[in-house]
């Protein structure tokens, strides 16, 4: 049930962010009202009562606060959002206020090339010394836009980072890069992940059966699942890759149908599967 929790609120935080990443106060955020602007004008105008100056080189951030739904009060949330917002204090950047749970940033960079990736990796490592440090235990998903100099290419990029931070809280590092390109390709790839998120979910709560067979009886049952799946269901491929008789493989896999109650030999579509491994993963300590 928590799983299935989790993969829709993916989906709906997925809606939310291209309609304004919600409200604060009864008024719809700052950076919701950044991420709808549809012209340089308005783009503009939200940015330079941010500080931002016209031609500045920023690179647009966006977190989701406790991806996995692991806090249990509105209090503790709003305690979590307020410390990731604390990370983009001084010389960094700044914060832009949003929805209670999800942070945005714009962060300023230097002349010349910019590596998203390593800039990711960054935040990551701040915002969770800077939880760790008050003792918060909660997770963060985040999204990184790519470097940006004009009012709507900012907005753009904004809007790009929110489905990365979507996206992100699936991933095993919780950390996304928007791709490059259109924007129209951007939003369709992200759309996907949300369009996915029932199918994932089943087969969360189906595949963590057997995770949790692995845990009660010292099996391995998840890595030949997790294997057979990467093979697209090769007996004899995955049997090679687990160095294992392909008879002992079979019997494997019975006992990974009976768990999940799908013959898992019939499979026509392996995302959901694939995906509900990594998320299943990414949850063991």
């Amino acid at each position: 049930a928590d799983d299935r929790a989790l993969l829709a609120a993916i989906a709906s935080y997925g809606a939310i962010a291209l309609n304004g990443l919600a409200h604060r106060g009864g008024a719809e955020s700052v950076l919701g009202r950044l991420i709808s602007a549809t012209s340089e004008r308005d783009a503009v105008e939200i940015l330079e009562r941010l500080g931002w100056a016209a031609g500045t080189a920023v690179v647009p951030v966006v977190i989701r606060c406790d991806p996995e739904l692991a806090l249990t009060s509105q209090r503790s949330l709003d305690s979590v959002t307020q410390t990731v917002e604390s990370v983009f204090t001084g010389t960094r950047g700044r914060a832009i206020p949003a929805t209670t749970g999800v942070v945005g940033a714009l962060l300023t960079v230097p002349a010349g090339h910019v590596d998203p990736a390593a800039l990711a990796s960054e935040l990551r490592h701040d915002i969770a010394g800077a939880l760790r440090d008050r003792g918060q235990s909660a997770g963060a998903a985040i999204g990184v836009g790519r470097p940006a100099t004009s009012g709507l290419e900012v907005a753009q990029e904004f809007r790009s980072a929110a489905w990365a931070a979507t996206w992100a809280a699936l991933s095993e590092d919780g950390v996304r890069i928007a791709p490059g390109g259109d924007q129209r390709t951007t939003q369709q790839l992200f759309t996907l992940e949300v369009e996915l998120a029932p199918a994932v979910a089943e087969q969360i709560d189906r595949i963590g059966r057997v995770q949790a067979h692995d845990l009660r009886h010292g099996t391995d049952l998840l890595e030949t699942l997790a294997v057979f799946v990467r093979e697209r269901g090769s007996i004899h491929q995955t049997s090679e890759q687990l160095f294992i008789h392909r008879n002992t493989l079979r019997q494997r896999l019975t006992k990974i149908s009976t768990l999940m109650e799908q013959p898992i030999e019939r499979v026509e579509d392996w995302v959901p599967v694939a995906l509900a491994i990594r998320v299943l993963r990414s949850r063991t300590p």
